[in-house]
């Protein structure tokens, strides 16, 4: 499954779910937004993740994304999800910071448990690189393509039209041609960048207007088996999740009610139509900054049941919708490879 294709549905509410299996990590990345480490003891237990797993078997989603810390730092248990998720058609993908890429080959092992899945996305970026060389990282992703795995990278921006950024899609494209795309994010203070980042890509959304969220879409599961509307990494790393974003617990919640939410809670259709500031602003609250507008004020359940049914919200929403579906997320300015949810 190609990276465009992906986020031809990002948009989409309940077709994807990250799962969050561990956060433990054999690299120590200085801007992990989850300070991931091999001490961390936060990890799901597999019986629960199972289980979890199984529900599928109703209104499956199209995608699951694996996720950490570093997922593969469980093998045994990424392996049986794959199985079990194959049983009811959903992807699975797994991101991974490519720690096993300083070794010269693929172990058997791992191998089997890569040719099980149906996307492979590296996390190449200058914190990764100090940790392992961009060269080994692409030694394994020929490899890994070599098995018929769709392959992306995931990298970082510093500041707008990045020069790192540039030169990783120069050597990308010599390497693997247009055979890698390449998903583009902003830096951002969280996590261990919380104490050194200051300066951020700059962010075009204003108080008070409509500007609506495409990441209220796809639910997360954090560390403590939550699962959350929002994909931001200060909920994945924290065990308090705000009530109005939480959407249940693995070990007691199913797939299909957690899907059902999405689709159909206030909130979450309010927010994919009108963004968090334009809400905030409607419950008279002052927050400035749009991720923070959703997370730390309690939305009037009221106001948003009378918002949603006003003439207007109808339109707004399928718009909104229509809109996010048709949308380009390519970046030309940075090549033919580069993919984003951001104007960077």
């Amino acid at each position: 499954m190609h990276l465009s294709e992906i986020l031809q549905i990002r948009s989409s509410p309940g077709q994807c779910c990250f799962l969050s299996i561990t956060r433990k990590c054999p690299l120590h990345c200085a801007h992990c937004a989850t300070e991931s480490s091999m001490e961390a003891m936060e990890e799901l237990e597999e019986e629960d993740i199972l289980r979890f797993v199984d529900t599928f078997s109703e209104d499956p989603p199209q995608i699951l994304f694996l996720t950490g810390g570093e997922a593969l730092t469980r093998p045994s248990l990424v392996h049986k999800i794959a199985l079990k998720a194959k049983d009811w058609g959903v992807k699975v993908h797994v991101t991974s910071g490519m720690f096993f890429a300083k070794e010269p080959l693929l172990s058997p092992s791992l191998s089997k448990i890569i040719e099980g899945l149906s996307h492979f996305t590296a996390s190449v970026d200058s914190f990764h690189e100090a940790q392992v060389s961009r060269e080994k990282v692409f030694r394994s992703l020929k490899t890994i393509l070599d098995m018929g795995i769709s392959v992306s990278i995931q990298t970082l921006a510093r500041e707008n039209h990045d020069p790192y950024v540039k030169d990783l899609v120069r050597d990308t494209e010599r390497c693997f041609g247009s055979n890698v795309p390449i998903f583009l994010a902003p830096l951002v203070s969280s996590g261990r960048a919380s104490s050194w980042v200051s300066c951020q890509i700059k962010k075009l959304e204003t108080p008070g207007e409509i500007h609506p969220c495409s990441l209220a879409s796809w639910p997360v599961v954090n560390f403590q088996g939550n699962i959350v509307a929002c994909c931001h990494d200060s909920i994945t790393k924290n065990q308090q999740t705000p009530s109005h974003l939480c959407l249940g617990n693995i070990r007691n919640t199913t797939w299909k009610e957690v899907k059902h939410q999405m689709i159909h809670s206030t909130y979450l259709r309010a927010l994919r139509t009108y963004g968090p500031l334009y809400l905030a602003s409607q419950c008279r609250n002052e927050i400035q900054d749009y991720c923070e507008a959703c997370m730390y004020f309690l939305p009037d359940q009221k106001k948003l049941e009378n918002l949603m049914r006003q003439e207007k919200a109808q339109f707004i929403e399928e718009y909104a919708q229509k809109i996010a579906q048709k949308k380009s997320y390519l970046l030309p300015e940075y090549g033919s490879v580069v993919y984003s949810l951001f104007k960077i």
